[in-house]
């Protein structure tokens, strides 16, 4: 692992192994991340995008979310401004990029996970970029706005087994 600035997930372009792969890099990657550091466990964040609050870059000009900052902030570090006030959508993006790099997380940009699978008790991912990444455990942050990919077999699953979708 290397730092600069926003710690990147591994030094080199090969194959990488963490405890837990978090799929996503948005609020609920970023909260998961902030959490995870605390464990001592090793992580990494893979996000699709560009840089971190790209998602909500992208969206309409005029949304302003619908809580107030004080509600909207992430664990361990308020959004700045006015606690009442609302947050415009780039200021969101400017929050999230600017908390992936205050709490230093292994986040990896432009290299969204296009692939997973689980063998006994360890889960493979590849990247856009062609890596594999190794882990014990995997969080899909992929967020609300992502469409769900339910397999076909899920269906033929007990009714014992919870399955959730964002979707």
């Amino acid at each position: 692992m290397k730092s600069t600035g926003t710690r990147s997930v591994a030094a080199h372009a090969g194959d990488i192994s963490v405890d837990v792969i978090v799929v996503g890099a948005g609020q609920a990657g970023l909260a998961t991340g902030f959490f995870l550091q605390q464990t001592g466990l090793s992580f990494g964040l893979f996000d699709r995008a560009h840089r971190v609050g790209d998602s909500w870059r992208r969206r309409y000009d005029s949304l302003v979310l619908f809580s107030t900052r004080a509600y909207s902030t992430l664990p361990g570090q308020p959004m700045l401004g006015n606690p009442d006030g609302y947050p415009d959508k780039n200021e969101v993006a400017d929050y999230f990029d600017q908390y992936a790099k205050s709490f230093d997380l292994p986040v990896a940009t432009n290299e969204g996970i296009t692939r997973l699978e689980r063998r006994r008790d360890c889960f493979t991912a590849w990247t856009a970029r062609g890596r594999r990444v190794f882990g014990r455990a995997v969080v899909i942050a992929a967020g609300a706005f992502q469409r769900s990919r339910v397999p076909s077999f899920s269906r033929q699953l007990s009714e014992e087994v919870v399955q959730l979708t964002a979707g």
